[in-house]
């Protein structure tokens, strides 16, 4: 991928109490990866209090800890965009990997954590190509040249077997991420009616009214930091479940992300949704729609309009 010999010079560091290994592209010091090395089927159970182990054995992680883990190494490498796997739980848990998911739900946080802009890309996975359908399959959609240069890094990834590359043909042929939008200054849609603060004011609830576009209880400015920010310069956040205005202070339950897919995509498997005029923080879901395509459930589909 690099374009030059493969010679990596790999050190030991440590983020938030945690030994990893960090290695860099030794002609290209600029390209770099680090491994947690948590065992592979471990990640998800972190998420129902466990703890996994890494393959060496020289460590474990509970969920805060690896949190705090990949929170430090965002904070030190300070990435502008963040690529990982499908965490839209939009196949409801049916399709994917778990620890694709896991990862992914825990990458999302981490990079969202800081308050800093970046883009975010949530790379599906077998969700483009799976049998028995559904969900449909996507169109190919990756030129020869990229689809060679891909096949030709799982064959890496799989130890130089190439015969064993074929597989994940059908996954190789596609690419297909949900990515980050920041539209700006907008109204946030949902059916016929708009997300709206009931006051300018911390605690004051927010919640689905008629569509006003003269109303500035209708404003949102949805950023590149996973911040939405209404009338008078206070966050969307989360009081329990239910939605309120909030002093801005980077909390968890602020952190809000417009996705490609519809999802106002909050902490951990969150999203936005609305139930008659009450909007509040719920699991996220997904439903196929009349094409067989996963989509967010009908309480969660969000629109920005200008």
């Amino acid at each position: 991928m690099g374009g030059v010999a493969d010679s990596w010079n790999c050190v030991t560091q440590v983020y938030a109490g945690k030994s990893v290994k960090a290695c860099s592209l030794a002609a290209k010091p600029l390209v770099g990866a680090i491994f947690l090395r948590i065992r592979d089927g471990a990640v998800m159970s972190l998420r129902s209090g466990a703890r996994a182990d890494t393959a060496d054995g020289s460590t474990t992680y509970n969920e805060a800890e690896l949190l705090a883990t990949l929170q430090a190494i965002i904070v030190d490498v300070q990435p502008g965009r963040v690529g990982t796997l499908d965490a839209s739980m939009l196949d409801n848990g049916e399709v994917e990997h778990s620890d694709h998911v896991a990862s992914a739900i825990y990458a999302l946080d981490a990079a969202r954590s800081d308050g800093v802009a970046r883009q975010l890309l949530l790379f599906r996975g077998y969700t483009t190509y799976y049998d028995p359908q559904p969900p449909v399959h996507e169109p190919q959609n990756l030129s020869n040249a990229e689809y060679t240069e891909k096949r030709r890094v799982m064959v890496v990834y799989l130890d130089g077997d190439d015969s064993a590359a074929d597989t994940y043909d059908n996954w190789l042929r596609r690419t297909y991420p949900y990515t980050s939008a920041s539209p700006g200054t907008v109204a946030l849609q949902h059916g016929s009616q708009c997300l709206e603060a009931t006051a300018a004011s911390a605690g004051a609830a927010v919640h689905m009214a008629a569509c006003n576009s003269a109303s500035a209880s209708q404003d949102w400015t949805v950023g590149t930091n996973s911040r939405v920010v209404g009338v008078g310069g206070l966050c969307l956040g989360t009081s329990g479940s239910a939605a309120v205005l909030q002093n801005c202070d980077n909390n968890a339950g602020q952190r809000w992300t417009l996705m490609s897919s519809g999802q106002l995509r909050g902490s951990r498997v969150s999203c936005l949704d609305v139930s008659g005029t009450t909007v509040s923080s719920a699991d996220c879901e997904g439903v196929f729609d009349g094409s067989n395509r996963s989509v967010p459930g009908a309480a969660q589909r969000w629109t920005a309009v200008p």
